[in-house]
């Protein structure tokens, strides 16, 4: 077999997840970052209304080194749009 194994699988299978999130008065939108199964780095977004079911979600690979600006953006648009972060 190919590849770590032992405490090198487990090492290597952890991954760092970071989520936020921002909410209105009836709406929220969150964003979390993540490793998907093919080791890229992901950016989750998911967005919709605190009392209804209406929503969505977006899955964009970010890659590692545009995690930050990925983030930066997405929380300079919820401010612009009156959310805060909660």
């Amino acid at each position: 077999m190919d590849g770590p194994t032992g405490p090198e699988l487990e090492q290597h299978q952890v991954s760092h997840v970071i989520h936020r999130r921002w909410e209105t008065e009836a709406r929220y939108y969150e964003t979390i970052v993540m490793t998907d199964l093919f080791g890229d780095r992901v950016l989750v977004t998911r967005w919709g209304g605190k009392f209804s079911r209406l929503g969505g979600s977006r899955t964009t690979a970010v890659g590692e080194k545009n995690v930050n600006e990925g983030l930066k953006r997405v929380e300079a648009e919820r401010r612009r749009n009156g959310y805060s972060e909660v």
